[in-house]
């Protein structure tokens, strides 16, 4: 049995190359163009592992991971005690609060633990997350 992998991003040719490369590896691939559309089709048939894009319009990574999170209808209580990250570390990665995060050591350990618990890619989730991370700082927000 081949496994789903879920594709969201508002970039349709890097939906199209990535699930080329995925469907020759035996993958079998859906691709969503926003968040909102990946949501609904994962209430009736959730994916094996889902890779988001962080930065979309309509519903950006980040509130799609939350919301991902809901449907499984898991808490940030839930979600501390299986991983072991703490409530307010999963608070903060949730509202993009950069400035209060740990270390980037950390910060990434954080997001993979995250990532797995949810299902979802965690080079991926930890990569372009940090990515914003370090573009905030930059920007000094």
């Amino acid at each position: 049995m081949s496994h789903v992998i879920a594709l969201v991003d508002d970039d349709r040719n890097i939906l199209t190359s990535v699930s080329i490369a995925l469907q020759a590896e035996g993958f079998l691939t859906r691709v969503y163009t926003d968040g909102q559309a990946a949501l609904k089709a994962f209430a009736d048939n959730p994916p094996d592992l889902g890779v988001f894009d962080i930065k979309m319009p309509q519903m950006d990574g980040m509130e799609l991971l939350r919301r991902v999170r809901e449907s499984y209808g898991l808490s940030l209580q839930q979600v501390a005690e299986r991983t072991r990250i703490t409530r307010i570390h999963l608070e903060n990665v949730e509202a993009d609060r950069y400035d209060r995060l740990p270390a980037t050591v950390y910060l990434r350990g954080i997001l993979v633990n995250l990532a797995r618990e949810l299902r979802l890619d965690p080079a991926r989730v930890s990569k372009t997350y940090l990515l914003a991370a370090q573009r905030s700082h930059a920007r000094g927000s």
